[in-house]
C-alpha cells in the first residue's frame, strides 16, 4: 500500500474531472462502451479522450495511441487494459501529467499471489510519483450531484434522484449499486459513490473524509471489507466534528466473512469484537445488513435529536401497537407517558370506543371523521413528554391510504421531532407508501426494521454525547503499526500483580517459597487457610498441570499439598529452576469476574470486561472498549454485560461494588497507555468482587510482555 496522505485535489479530480482519459477504450469494450455511454448519457461537459492504439475512433469520438499523445491536459485517466499491460498504461499517464487514475482491471491483490506480485511491482513504481490511483479492481465513481458517472458502475444507469444527501463508500462495486437502485426506489438520493477497490493507494478513509467535507452530503454510508485504522480514526473524528454521521455494514464477523473479505480486497479483516469497540468509542453506528445501512443513513439525514428517546406509538390497528411495544421493549426504548393535556384533548377527538394510552390505537378514526387521525398525531407530537413518534399504518385503501400518507407529511414537516413511519400494507394501500418515500419521510416496511432504526438512533446520540477523540492519545499516533519481530515473555503471576499494583490494582496477600519450611512460614503469617501454587514464568496455565490448591486449613495440609505439587510439576517439567510456590491468602465469597487488556495489532489496546467462568468462556458474555477509557465507558461496560442483573443484585443477592470494577477497569486503561508497546497482554482471572462499598481483588494475574527481538 502506497502512504501519500489525503490529497482532496486527487480525488477532486476524480469526482469533478474536467477532462479524462480512457485507457483500454475500444468499440467492442463492454467497460468502455459503458463508460462513454454513462457519460453521454448524462451531458458530461468535459472532454473524454479514448486511448487505444488500434483505432483512430471510438464511439464517435478521436481515438489516441497513448495518454501523452493528448495535447490538451488530461485530469484523470480509466485504466480498462488488462492487468499485465496496467503498470505501462499508469507510466503514460505519469509522463502526461495525469492528476489521478481509476485502475477498473483486476487481477491484482485479490486474486493470487501472481496478483499480489503484480500489485506489489506497481506499488514500487508509485511511491515517488505524484498520480494517486483509486483502485485497482474498481468500479470508479459517480458524481451525483453534478452527473459525472466517471466509471462502469450499473449505479450510473439508473437515473438519479435530485437532491441526495448519503454519500456511498462501498469495497463491493456490484453490492454498492445494488443499495443504489433499491435506495432509489424508494426516493433516497445519493452526492457520491465510490468503490476503492484494492486500495492500494487512496482508501475508503480518504473517501470519507472527502466526503465529510462536502457542504451537500450530511451522512456517510459504507460498506467495508477492512480498514486502515489510522486513517479509519482520523476520518470518523472529522465527520463527528462535522457533526456527520457516519454508519457502516462491516464484513468480517463469521470466519467465511473474513475468508471472503481477504479474497474480494487481498486485505486481512481485524478481529470484529476490537473493532465494534472503537466504533462504539468514534460514534460509528455499525448495523447487522445492507437494509439496515440504507434505512439508518436515511434517517440520520433529518438531523433530528431524539431527546430522552420516549417514544410514542399511534397505530390504526391495535394489534400492530402492541407488536412494536413488544419489539421496543427488549431494545430498551422507554414508552412515552402523555400528559393530563393530551389525554384531554385525544378523549375529547377519538371516537368514544378509543382507549387513551401509548401505544395508542385509533380505531376507525378516518372512517368516522378524516380529522380525527392527523389531530392525534399533533397532539401527541406536541407533548414535551414524547421525543419520537412512530406510525404504524396497516391497509388503508383508496382515497383513505392517499389522504394518511398526506396527514402524515403534514405533521413531519410541522416538527423537528424523529417521526418514523412503519407503511406496512402492499398494493392494496394504493401509492400511499410511494408519497411517504418521495417526501422523504423515513419508512420501513416491518416492526422490526422500524423499531431497530429508533434503537440505533438513540445509541448513535448516546456515542456522540460521551465521545472523545482518540488523535491525542499516544496510542492513536502508533496505531496499526505493529513492532518489528516481537517476541513474547510471560510474568509469573506475583511478578504480574506486582505490576497491576503499581497502577493502583488490589491484589490478594501472597509470599514467594522456595522450600516447604518458608511455604508455612508464610502461611501463618497471611493466616490460614491459604492457596498454594506453582510459581514460574514456564508455567502459565496452573491448574492444568495440578500446580493450584485450594483452601488448605493447616500445616499438615500445606506440607502434604506441597510434597504432593512437587511431584506433579518435576513430572510435568522435569529440572525445572528455580522450584517456587505462591502462597496467597484465600479469598472468599467474592464473584468472580475477568478483566484483561490486550495489543490487538490493528486497533491498539483494548479492555475487556465480563463475568468469570462460563459467562466469559462459554456465552462470550463481554463487554470491550478502546483505551483511554473514560469512567462513563467504564460504567457503561459493566452494564453491558448479559449477565449484569447479577452484579445488580438478584433473587435475594446483595449488589456487589460495581464502583470498585470500574476502579480497576479505567487503572488497567491507564497501564494500557503508559506501557503501549511494551505490554502485549493482561488478564486478571478471576478479579473478585465483593459487595458494594468492599472492593474488589485481583485474585490471579497473568501480564505478557513484548520483547523486542
Amino acid at each position: 500500500m502506497i502512504s501519500k496522505g489525503y490529497d482532496r485535489k486527487a480525488i477532486e479530480s476524480l469526482f469533478s474531472p474536467r477532462s479524462m482519459a480512457i485507457v483500454g477504450a475500444s468499440p467492442d469494450s463492454f467497460v468502455s462502451r459503458r463508460v462513454i455511454d454513462h457519460l453521454r448519457k448524462y451531458d458530461y461537459r468535459g472532454r473524454i479522450y479514448p486511448v487505444n492504439p488500434k483505432y483512430r475512433e471510438v464511439q464517435g469520438l478521436p481515438c489516441y495511441r497513448r495518454v501523452s499523445a493528448i495535447a490538451e491536459d488530461v485530469d484523470t485517466a480509466l485504466i480498462t487494459v488488462g492487468a499485465r499491460n496496467v503498470l505501462s498504461a499508469v507510466a503514460d499517464c505519469v509522463e502526461k501529467g495525469v492528476l489521478s487514475v481509476t485502475i477498473l482491471s483486476s487481477g491484482f491483490a485479490e486474486s493470487g499471489e501472481e496478483g499480489r506480485k503484480r500489485q506489489a511491482e506497481l506499488v514500487e513504481y508509485l511511491t515517488d510519483k505524484k498520480i494517486r490511483v483509486l483502485g485497482p479492481n474498481s468500479a470508479g465513481v459517480v458524481n451525483f450531484k453534478d452527473r459525472i458517472p466517471a466509471g462502469p458502475s450499473a449505479s450510473a444507469a439508473l437515473g438519479i434522484v435530485d437532491g441526495g444527501r448519503i454519500g456511498l463508500v462501498s469495497h463491493s462495486g456490484a453490492l454498492g449499486a445494488t443499495l443504489i437502485n433499491r435506495a432509489q426506489d424508494r426516493g433516497i438520493g445519493f452526492t457520491y459513490f465510490v468503490s476503492p477497490g484494492n486500495q492500494m493507494d487512496l482508501t475508503s478513509e480518504d473517501f470519507i473524509r472527502y466526503m465529510v467535507e462536502d457542504n451537500d452530503t450530511k451522512v456517510i454510508a459504507a460498506y467495508l471489507e477492512s480498514v486502515n485504522t489510522r486513517g479509519f480514526v482520523e476520518a470518523v473524528t472529522i465527520a463527528r466534528d462535522a457533526g456527520k454521521p457516519v454508519v457502516l455494514f462491516k464484513t468480517g464477523r463469521s470466519q467465511g466473512g473474513k475468508r471472503a473479505a481477504a479474497a474480494h480486497t487481498g486485505a486481512i479483516a481485524g478481529q470484529e469484537e476490537v473493532f465494534d469497540a472503537l466504533c462504539r468509542r468514534l460514534a460509528v453506528v455499525r448495523v447487522d445488513d445492507t437494509d439496515e445501512l440504507m434505512d439508518l443513513a436515511r434517517l440520520l439525514v433529518e438531523d433530528r435529536s431524539p431527546g430522552q428517546g420516549r417514544l410514542a406509538i399511534v397505530s390504526d390497528s391495535g394489534g400492530a401497537a402492541g407488536v412494536f411495544a413488544d419489539i421496543a421493549q427488549p431494545l430498551e426504548i422507554p414508552l412515552a407517558e402523555f400528559s393530563g393535556v393530551t389525554k384531554e384533548h385525544l378523549l375529547r377527538t377519538m371516537p368514544s370506543f378509543g382507549t387513551v394510552q401509548n401505544p395508542l390505537d385509533i380505531p376507525g378514526g378516518f372512517e368516522i371523521d378524516p380529522n380525527i387521525y392527523p389531530s392525534c398525531l399533533k397532539a401527541v407530537l406536541n407533548d414535551s413528554g414524547v421525543d419520537i413518534l412512530v406510525i404504524p399504518v396497516t391497509v388503508p385503501m383508496g382515497r383513505p391510504a392517499e389522504l394518511r400518507s398526506k396527514n402524515i407529511i403534514g405533521v413531519w414537516n410541522e416538527t423537528r421531532k424523529p417521526v418514523l413511519v412503519s407503511w406496512m400494507g402492499g398494493s392494496l394501500t394504493g401509492r400511499g407508501a410511494e408519497y411517504i418515500d418521495r417526501a422523504g419521510v423515513p419508512n420501513y416496511p416491518s416492526p422490526g426494521r422500524c423499531i431497530k432504526m429508533v434503537r440505533y438512533l438513540l445509541d448513535y446520540h448516546q456515542m456522540v454525547a460521551r465521545f472523545s477523540p482518540l488523535n491525542d492519545s499516544p496510542v492513536a499516533k502508533e496505531m496499526g503499526v505493529a513492532m518489528r519481530d516481537p517476541t513474547l515473555r510471560v510474568y509469573t503471576e506475583h511478578g504480574s500483580k506486582e505490576l497491576l499494583a503499581r497502577y493502583g490494582i488490589p491484589v490478594s496477600r501472597e509470599i514467594v517459597a522456595r522450600t516447604t519450611e518458608e511455604a508455612i512460614q508464610a502461611a501463618e503469617e497471611l493466616g490460614f487457610p491459604v492457596v498454594l501454587k506453582i510459581h514460574s514464568e514456564a508455567i502459565s496455565h496452573k491448574s492444568d498441570v495440578g500446580g493450584v490448591y485450594l483452601g488448605i486449613k493447616d500445616r499438615e495440609e500445606l506440607r502434604n499439598a506441597y510434597d504432593d505439587m512437587r511431584k506433579r510439576i518435576e513430572s510435568a517439567y522435569p529440572g525445572l529452576e528455580p522450584y517456587e510456590v505462591l502462597v496467597q491468602e484465600y479469598l472468599q465469597g467474592g464473584l468472580e469476574t475477568i478483566v484483561g487488556l490486550k495489543n490487538d495489532p490493528q486497533f491498539g489496546p483494548v479492555v475487556m470486561f465480563g463475568l468469570g467462568g462460563v459467562f466469559v468462556e462459554v456465552l462470550k458474555d463481554v463487554a470491550m472498549r478502546v483505551v483511554p477509557v473514560t469512567e462513563r465507558d467504564a460504567e457503561e461496560m459493566v452494564r453491558e454485560i448479559k449477565a449484569h442483573p447479577i452484579l445488580a443484585g438478584v433473587r435475594g443477592h446483595p449488589p456487589k461494588d460495581t464502583e470498585a470494577i470500574v476502579d480497576v477497569i479505567m487503572k488497567l486503561s491507564n497501564l494500557g497507555m503508559k506501557m503501549y508497546g511494551q505490554v502485549a497482554e493482561v488478564d486478571i482471572n478471576p478479579l473478585m468482587v465483593y459487595g458494594k462499598g468492599q472492593g474488589a481483588v485481583a485474585a490471579d494475574a497473568l501480564v505478557v510482555e513484548k520483547v523486542r527481538g
